[in-house]
């Protein structure tokens, strides 16, 4: 099975709460629904692509009525980009590219968990991931002080 769904389900901007919100949702339902198809020989494939040149966001972006309070903040600045009054965010991946790239996973005999597509998905994805494992282990020790006194961890403190 291929899911589509967006390196935005690894990283977060402001202004796109409601997008990111669906795409960390696939992340964590497609990383459930992989080991549950595991045992019935069902390989998942979560496809998380970068900015494609495409009409995503631009022309076919239909938005509500601009409101003044929001003019200055990360949504005014978005609708700029959206509107072309701001320049465009920049967009590397090319489709046809990214078409075939998730044809030819679709061939391989061990399905990729993840396929990132565009230099922009992984260089986005690569520091998310290395911000939130650092994030995690400053912290630590703060998670290990929280365990039951009587609680022998299998894992070991490095």
């Amino acid at each position: 099975m291929i899911q589509i769904a967006s390196v935005g389900g690894q990283v977060a901007f402001p202004a796109m709460s409601y997008y990111h919100a669906t795409k960390w949702a696939i992340e964590g339902f497609w990383e459930s629904a992989a080991a549950e198809l595991t045992p019935f020989g069902i390989d998942v494939t979560l496809v998380e692509p970068g900015v494609a040149r495409t009409q995503f966001g631009g022309a076919s972006a239909v938005l509500g009525p601009p409101l003044n309070v929001y003019a200055d903040g990360p949504s005014g600045q978005l609708r700029a980009m959206l509107t072309g009054r701001a320049p465009a965010i920049p967009a590397p991946g090319d489709p046809t590219k990214m078409a075939e790239a998730i044809i030819a996973s679709a061939d391989r005999p061990e399905a990729v968990k993840r396929l990132t597509l565009g230099s922009d998905a992984y260089h986005l994805a690569t520091a998310a991931l290395c911000q939130r494992l650092e994030s995690l282990e400053a912290a630590k020790e703060l998670a290990y002080s929280t365990d039951a006194d009587d609680y022998t961890a299998t894992a070991t403190r490095a």
